[in-house]
C-alpha cells in the first residue's frame, strides 16, 4: 500500500512539475512573439537614416553595421566616380550584402565581430538596391536599402 502511495505522489509531483516547464515554455515563446512582432513593425526603420558623400571627395568611407532586419542606412548617396569603401560588421548574426547593378561587388559575407571591407568605384548613376544576402529571419524581406549614385 505504501508503494501505491509513493507511486501516486511521485507521479503527482513529476505531472506539476511538467505542467510548469510548460507554463514557462509558452510564457518564453509569447515573449518572443512580442518582441518579433515589435521588430518586424519597426523593421523598415533606420537609426542614422540617410548617408550622403561630399561630393569635392575622390574617396568615401562609410562604416555601416548590418542587423535583424536593418543597415544603419536607408540610403546611401555618393556621386559618379567616388571610390567607395564600405566597412561592413554585423551586429547579431551573419548576414549578407550584394548592391543590384554591381555585380561585380557580389555577395559579401558579414560576420559578427568581424568587419567585411567592400572598395568598388560608383561608375554608374542611378538608385539601385543594396540587400542581406543570407537569409536572417522573418524580416529579411525588408533588410535593404537604396544606393544612389548621382552626376557631378
Amino acid at each position: 500500500m505504501n508503494r501505491m502511495i509513493m507511486a501516486g505522489v511521485t507521479g503527482g509531483i513529476i505531472t506539476v512539475a511538467i505542467f510548469m516547464v510548460f507554463i514557462s515554455m509558452q510564457q518564453r515563446i509569447d515573449e518572443s512573439d512580442e518582441i518579433l512582432g515589435t521588430r518586424l513593425q519597426n523593421a523598415n526603420e533606420c537609426y542614422e537614416d540617410v548617408f550622403k558623400a561630399d561630393s569635392s571627395k575622390d574617396t568615401i568611407e562609410i562604416t555601416m553595421h548590418a542587423y535583424q532586419w536593418r543597415f544603419d542606412y536607408c540610403s546611401i548617396t555618393v556621386y559618379e566616380g567616388q571610390t567607395v569603401t564600405i566597412m561592413l560588421e554585423s551586429l547579431d548574426i551573419p548576414h549578407g550584402f550584394a548592391i543590384d547593378g554591381y555585380p561585380e561587388i557580389g555577395s559579401i559575407h558579414i560576420s559578427p565581430n568581424a568587419q567585411s571591407v567592400i572598395k568598388f568605384t560608383a561608375d554608374k548613376t542611378g538608385i539601385f538596391t543594396y540587400f542581406c544576402t543570407i537569409f536572417c529571419g522573418e524580416g529579411h524581406p525588408l533588410h535593404m536599402g537604396q544606393f544612389v549614385v548621382q552626376s557631378v
